[in-house]
């Protein structure tokens, strides 16, 4: 029962197109790859909803958002399952679940700082303030989840003091990397969510400190980008590639070309198409990358939250073998 929802599921999706976006700049010569993976990964996405109509990770949620709200059915159900979890785990909440369900809330159109009763923006100040406690240099949770934190925090317009960014821009190295250990790693993820605060912070200053600070880290993931005796192209690993091409992507220069880091050669050795095998959290990598979108988008001006197309008759989220009452298909 449960492979045959499954298999409906994707089938009454895929039948209603999910436009794909251009990949690299203006290159449109992986469009209908893209356009096709597109389609199959939200189906998939969709098809790993659990009972209580929310996903095992909050990232699923925010990417359907962001990628496919048309395509995000039932959402408002997400959206009180969600709700309840921060209702009853709140304040047992890490630096990084604090900073998705943040950014979550302002995706999905909600207020932050009063989500089902909770100011997650103010939780999230605090635990930010407590991340350099006992003197230290480096962020306690990491720079990674510290630096998401900060981005989250600007998403929800909060003012952010100016200690924190200057932490963080004093924990990068003279090579203009970040980190001790899998340093292009930790440098490529840390990208984006620095040219996040370029974009926010005041003074002048310190949003030149920041742009420089950027153009190093440019300069460094672009010295990792490397071709292995299988004509694969890389920047560092297969794991930074993603996040350094989105981040060389948010940070593009006027003029840059994305050829400057083969960006088509990057993208074709990490694939559109998803392998059989791939979980939640890789599904939502690939659509990010190969979409070229950005959770910062949440911030803007202009977004604005999709209606969702109708449900398709017989959609449900997938069934508990366990509980055959989940694998009835609901009528309508």
């Amino acid at each position: 029962m449960k492979i045959f929802l499954t298999v409906g599921l994707l089938a009454i999706i895929a039948s209603q197109q999910v436009t794909g976006y251009k990949v690299c700049g203006n290159d449109v010569t992986y469009k209908n790859e893209t356009d096709e993976a597109v389609t199959e990964i939200v189906g998939r996405l969709m098809a790993l909803r659990e009972t209580d109509w929310n996903w095992n990770i909050l990232q699923v949620p925010m990417t359907l958002q962001l990628v496919a709200p048309e395509k995000f059915y039932e959402r408002e159900k997400t959206i009180d399952a969600i709700k309840q979890k921060v209702k009853n785990d709140a304040n047992k909440m890490s630096l990084w679940s604090l900073a998705l369900h943040t950014y979550a809330a302002k995706g999905l159109c909600q207020n932050p700082r009063n989500f089902s009763g909770v100011n997650l923006v103010q939780m999230l100040e605090e635990n930010l303030e407590g991340q350099f406690r006992y003197k230290k240099l480096a962020p306690v949770d990491g720079l990674r989840t510290y630096a998401i934190g900060l981005s989250a925090l600007f998403t929800s317009n909060a003012v952010v003091p100016r200690y924190l960014i200057n932490k963080l821009l004093a924990n990068q190295n003279k090579d203009g990397s970040f980190g001790t250990r899998l340093k292009i790693v930790t440098t490529s993820m840390l990208l984006t969510p620095m040219h996040r605060l370029s974009q926010e912070v005041n003074p002048k200053y310190r949003v030149e400190r920041i742009t420089h600070a950027i153009k190093k880290m440019r300069e460094y993931i672009k010295s990792n980008i490397y071709t292995d005796e299988k004509n694969h192209t890389y920047i560092g690993n297969p794991s930074s590639s993603t996040f350094g091409l989105l981040g060389l992507q948010a940070t593009q220069e006027s003029g840059e070309s994305p050829t400057s880091w083969k960006c088509s050669e990057v993208m074709h050795t990490l694939g559109f198409k998803p392998q059989p095998n791939e979980s939640d959290s890789m599904l939502v990598s690939r659509l990010l990358r190969i979409t070229g979108r950005r959770y910062g988008e949440f911030s803007s001006p202009d977004w604005k939250c999709i209606k969702p197309d109708p449900t398709p008759i017989g959609y449900q989220p997938k069934c508990e073998p366990f509980k055959p009452e989940t694998c009835q298909v609901k009528e309508q």
